[in-house]
This record gives structure tokens, sequence and C-alpha cells, in this order.
């Protein structure tokens, strides 16, 4: 399962905020630094997914005549999962209107 932005941002902080890290101040920052460094890659990574979907998902849309159903569901689905909402009961894509 692809990380979604959430996931990323809890394993930061989790990281960050552990209590068995190596024992002196300067060793403690390099350390939160480099976890910092690391998700912060990620993070731009999701967020220019979450972009390119944003775009898929738009271009997909179109009127009835041209709108390109398959694509739509797709990058729907893939904008469901990066920002972690819920899915329908019935598995038919996520449900955005559930408040956050």
């Amino acid at each position: 399962m692809t990380k979604n932005i959430l996931n990323l941002l809890h394993e930061i902080d989790m990281q960050v905020t552990r209590k068995d890290r190596a024992s002196s101040d300067a060793e403690l920052l390099k350390n939160d630094l480099d976890i910092i460094s690391d998700y912060s890659k990620k993070l731009r990574e999701k967020i220019d997914e979450l972009k390119n979907c944003f775009q898929g998902y738009w271009q997909s849309e179109g009127c009835s005549c041209c709108q390109n159903v398959d694509e739509h569901k797709h990058y729907s689905n893939s904008i469901g999962e990066l920002l972690n909402f819920p899915k329908h009961s019935d598995d038919s894509g996520y449900d955005f209107s559930v408040e956050k």
C-alpha cells in the first residue's frame, strides 16, 4: 500500500520524538536533521504525486461526451488514498464528504 501524506507526517513525529536515541545533543540534532531531511524528500514526492493526480483528475472531468471515466476513477482513488479519506462501504471509491 502506498503511504499517504498523513502517515509520513506521523512517522516523522515518531522518529524525532522517540526516547531511545543517541545521548549527546549534537548526535540528537544530527539524527533529527537526517530523519527530517529523509522524510522531507518523501513528502515532496507525495506532494508531486498529489499534484499529478489532481491534474489528471481535472483533465479527465470533461463533459458527458468527453469525460474519461476510467482515468477519472483512477485519479479520484489515488487522491483519496494519498489524503487518507475513508473508502465507501461498497468499495466504489473514497468518501470525500467526510470532515476531518
